[in-house]
């Protein structure tokens, strides 16, 4: 899988780079996984928006029928997790994983050790 720059996905879309463009045309038939989220997304529309070269109808344009319509014929591309999700996973991850054994000597509870029981 490649975890690919937001740089690729523009230099790509607008054809400006051979090498960025020749991965997403493998992408888009399934030849290479790549994996992108909302905020790689969010990322190239500010890129689209910053080229001076466009008009704002070019660039809705670009951004419909070029960068959306391409990403939903990828097959090669996932939605990567968000940075929430993969916290959240480690979260669960660790609470299960660990054990911790309470001594009651007094008449609030303390902790006195953690076992790690991978």
């Amino acid at each position: 899988m490649k975890i690919l720059d937001t740089n690729l996905w523009v230099f790509g879309t607008l054809r400006t780079n051979a090498r960025a463009e020749r991965i997403l045309n493998e992408i888009e038939c399934g030849e290479t996984v790549s994996a992108i989220n909302a905020y790689m997304v969010q990322e190239a529309l500010n890129a689209f928006d910053r080229t001076p070269s466009f008009s704002p109808e070019e660039r809705d344009e670009l951004k419909t029928l070029f960068f959306f319509s391409r990403l939903t014929r990828m097959t090669g591309l996932i939605e990567a997790p968000s940075s929430r999700d993969f916290a959240d996973s480690l979260l669960d991850e660790r609470r299960s994983n660990v054990h911790r054994r309470y001594k009651a000597d007094t008449p609030t509870l303390e902790v006195r050790e953690e076992v790690d029981t991978r």
